[in-house]
């Protein structure tokens, strides 16, 4: 039996075959899954590793397919929603109307400037293997919830006996 020196806090394992499966967190925003060849107990041998954007809410191993899920939470905009405090002390009721329709509408054009400039690709989950992320998604791969959050839940899946293939990955 060998011992293994693991990054950060090991959370789960699969085992099938000649192949193990470890989960690995480093942090809350960051999971390592480590794919290694088992097939010598005392010298067990890294094949694959993958650094998620997230953390593990679940995991299943079906046959040779390893599913993951995985919440990703992400940085919202800083987005105002109301104007400075100052929509009163125009004199009378026509210009404090006046000054609050121009308050918003600045408003409005700051935050379509912040829009403008985000990039929303930066903030899609991803996932690296072996130092190199795979080519940036579109949003034909992201599929948004219909009520609330900022977050994202991704489904990553890889099949534990073909080294070759690319992992599927959605959003």
């Amino acid at each position: 039996i060998a011992q293994v020196d693991l990054p950060g806090s090991p959370q789960q394992l699969f085992v099938h075959a000649e192949r193990a499966v470890v989960y690995s967190s480093l942090g809350r925003k960051q999971t390592v899954v480590l794919l290694y060849d088992i097939s010598d107990r005392s010298a067990p041998t890294l094949i694959r590793r993958f650094e998620l954007t997230g953390r593990v809410m679940t995991a299943r191993r079906i046959d040779n397919a390893v599913h993951t899920v995985i919440d990703t939470a992400t940085q919202p905009l800083p987005l105002h929603y109301y104007p400075a405090p100052q929509l009163c002390k125009s004199p009378t009721v026509e210009s404090q109307r006046q000054t609050a329709i121009a308050a918003f509408e600045q408003v409005r054009q700051t935050n379509l400037e912040l829009i403008r400039k985000a990039s929303f690709q930066t903030t899609f989950p991803e996932y690296v293997e072996a130092g190199v992320a795979p080519a940036r998604r579109d949003c034909s791969q992201v599929y948004r919830a219909t009520e609330g959050g900022v977050g994202f839940v991704s489904l990553f899946s890889f099949d534990l006996t073909n080294d070759q293939q690319t992992p599927a990955f959605t959003s």
